[in-house]
């Protein structure tokens, strides 16, 4: 299997270089991504897979690449929406399994996807419009012209979302008979795979803003780790069951 090289597509002159530059400003229109997300053209898979391994082995080697394509194309957001569509895909499949195992009605399992494709997308498009707008305030060095691109703010979400999927959608699954049952240590355990899955969310999160130099104090994208993590600490100590009120709530 050959994966796509970052330096296979170096620029070959200034005038391409200064193209690459300029595509850069294109990046950050919210309407041209999701237009290439709707294309299947150029869509690569194995690169997608390969990241999507990446980011539960070595995340940091993930934002290497975005570095390098920043060199070599003039900006750090990937090209290919392959990435984003797999998660779709998978949070589908996912849906799907839920409204099996509960045996839901046709309106609520599409009510159930739309809230899983809103949790990707819409608070996505929040998380990344928040990051990309702090750090283009408050957390730019004075001696730097460059400005976070939207699109990859809503790369690094995509990131950050794909081992939060994992924890809270597919292992929380197989772990339901055991996460539903009215006990002290049901709810204990549903926290603690919430804590896992939001405290990984964010440290992803902060190691995208990390991988640009041109940004300082990024440990700020670490600060909603301290709420996540009081929250979840207190839900336990009163038996509060995460995992029990989110599928009332969204299978019921």
């Amino acid at each position: 299997m050959h994966l796509k090289s970052d330096e296979e597509m170096l620029p070959f002159t200034q005038h391409d270089a200064h193209r690459n530059e300029n595509a850069a400003s294109d990046m950050f229109c919210p309407n041209a991504y999701l237009g290439r997300l709707l294309s299947l053209k150029q869509m690569d898979i194995d690169m997608a897979s390969s990241q999507m391994i990446e980011i539960l082995t070595n995340p940091s080697n993930v934002y290497k690449h975005a570095s390098l394509r920043k060199q070599t194309r003039g900006h750090y957001a990937r090209d290919d929406p392959t990435f984003a569509a797999l998660l779709c895909a998978m949070i589908m499949l996912a849906s799907t399994a839920y409204g099996v195992a509960f045996s839901v009605s046709f309106w609520r399992y599409m009510v159930l996807i739309l809230h899983a494709l809103l949790h990707l997308f819409g608070y996505g498009a929040l998380v990344a419009t928040l990051g990309w707008y702090l750090g283009n305030r408050f957390l730019l060095t004075r001696s730097t012209e460059q400005k976070i691109e939207w699109t990859f703010a809503l790369d690094i979400h995509f990131n950050a979302f794909f081992p939060s999927f994992l924890v809270l959608y597919v292992v929380q699954f197989f772990l339901l008979p055991v996460l539903l049952l009215d006990t002290f240590l049901a709810a204990f355990l549903s926290n603690v795979l919430y804590a896992v899955a939001l405290s990984t969310y964010w440290y992803v999160t902060f190691l995208g803003y990390t991988s640009m130099p041109f940004l300082q104090n990024t440990e700020f994208y670490l600060y909603p780790l301290f709420p996540v993590l009081g929250f979840c600490g207190i839900a336990s100590l009163v038996g509060f069951n995460l995992t029990l009120y989110f599928m009332n709530w969204f299978l019921y």
